[in-house]
């Protein structure tokens, strides 16, 4: 009688780490493979024949599409540059340059139960932003209307930001660790 409860409970417990491991991998371990570049993570080989299976399978999940490899890539941030989760009622300075792409396009989404929803209409492209000299450009998200590219993110509470480039191929020559994408910093809190 012992050896069979001996057996239950370790197959309890087989059965136990076995889910919770792959649920916790499901779950998690798209960060695993992701690359990071100051706030914002990405997976630079998705869309590609070497994609590895814990981001298919976080793709599986969500019912997301990922683009091919020469269609884009879709980077997200949800801390600021210090760590920081980023907050709806805060506003950012998002600054600097961007690699060469035919157009990208700047959102704010709210985080909810791992499914991230679009509450505000408004998002930036490329196309829009004021730049300067150098190329390189200053946004403001924030809640209020502000002077300039301005992203808004009312009504927005836990929140990430999602940089979006298309036709691009910045990430698939050798050296694309040295890509900098833009800083995300903290200006102020409401």
């Amino acid at each position: 009688m012992r050896n069979a409860s001996y057996i239950l409970f370790t197959l309890f417990v087989a059965l136990l780490v076995g889910f919770g491991s792959a649920f916790f991998m499901l779950e998690n371990g798209r960060r695993i493979t992701a690359q990071q570049y100051g706030a914002w993570i990405g997976w630079v080989n998705a869309g590609g024949a070497d994609t590895d299976p814990y981001h298919k399978a976080g793709l599986a999940r969500t019912g997301a599409l990922q683009l091919g490899r020469a269609e884009g890539l879709v980077f997200s941030a949800s801390q600021d540059d210090n760590g920081d989760r980023l907050d709806g009622k805060c506003s950012y300075l998002i600054s600097g340059s961007t690699p060469r792409a035919s157009i990208w396009t700047l959102r704010a989404t709210e985080v909810t139960s791992n499914d991230p929803t679009i509450k505000t209409p408004n998002y930036l492209t490329s196309l829009q932003v004021n730049r300067h000299p150098d190329g390189g450009f200053d946004i403001i998200a924030a809640p209020q209307a502000q002077p300039g590219n301005w992203l808004n993110t009312m009504d927005i509470g836990k929140m990430k930001f999602t940089l979006s480039f298309y036709d691009t191929n910045a990430f698939l020559v050798v050296g694309h660790e040295s890509v900098v994408l833009p800083t995300v910093q903290k200006v102020s809190c409401s």
